[in-house]
């Protein structure tokens, strides 16, 4: 009787850890879909015009806030560009652009480093510098967004209110900083290789056009494309040059 009453008594203290696993569980399968949603989203992005505007969709379901910047670097103009503003004036918006790399986004950017204040006006947070505009912020969030190991941007929430955001919420706006970044870096990619398509459509075009020898081969020499000059005056066409060497078609044509 004993030996029942101990097992009794074991399954009955199994049973809020049981209870805890499936509270677990329940979190886990609330943050997979959490991000699964997001990489739906973002796997949509074509463009830089698209990241930031699913960027300011999913931090206004997410992490609402009083104020949202997202500031991304221009090489062109080498400085920090404000692509979201949320709470901001346009005055607002362009003082905290222009003061960008002197104040916390300057300081993430470089460092590549977070900063979480949960409270601006504590001693220790002095440092902490507002550009001029109509409200002071109490929490201040700001997240490197890197592709890969480069910083290409930095994304700030802020609150008016101090202790704002949660562990789990800074977790969120952590792990859409980091896609925002892969895709980022996708963008880069299919826009410098458009660019580069480009330039070679170019150099074709004028390949073509022009009334030189123009002679593409590899690195062992071998033709892999000729123009339209040097058919007319070797008498080799692009289909008898590929593949032989310069100097073989142009001692035969001799």
């Amino acid at each position: 009787m004993k030996e029942t009453e101990a097992i009794a008594g074991q399954e009955k203290m199994e049973i809020p850890g049981i209870q805890q696993a499936e509270g677990w569980e329940l979190i886990a399968k609330r943050e997979i879909d959490i991000l699964a949603d997001y990489l739906g989203r973002f796997s949509m992005v074509n463009s830089q015009e698209d990241l930031v505007d699913i960027c300011r969709e999913i931090f206004d379901e997410k992490l609402p806030s009083e104020y949202t910047g997202l500031y991304m670097w221009s090489e062109k103009e080498q400085r920090l560009r404000m692509m979201i503003s949320t709470g901001f004036s346009e005055e607002e918006t362009r003082e905290a652009e222009r003061t960008a790399m002197d104040r916390h986004p300057g300081k993430v950017f470089r460092s590549g480093e977070a900063i979480i204040i949960n409270d601006t006006e504590s001693p220790d947070a002095d440092w902490s510098k507002d550009s001029a505009r109509s409200f002071r912020v109490r929490t201040r969030l700001a997240m490197p967004v890197k592709s890969f190991n480069r910083t290409v941007g930095v994304f700030i929430i802020a609150s008016l209110q101090p202790y704002r955001f949660s562990e789990l919420e800074r977790s969120v706006f952590d792990v859409i900083c980091r896609i925002a970044g892969f895709i980022y870096y996708r963008l880069d990619q299919l826009e410098k290789s458009e660019e580069q398509n480009r330039k070679l459509a170019d150099l074709a075009l004028i390949a073509t056009k022009t009334s030189n020898n123009v002679i593409i081969a590899d690195k062992e020499g071998k033709i892999e494309w000729v123009n339209e000059a040097f058919t007319n005056q070797t008498g080799y066409s692009l289909e008898e040059s590929i593949g032989q060497t310069t100097g073989r078609l142009l001692n035969n044509s001799d």
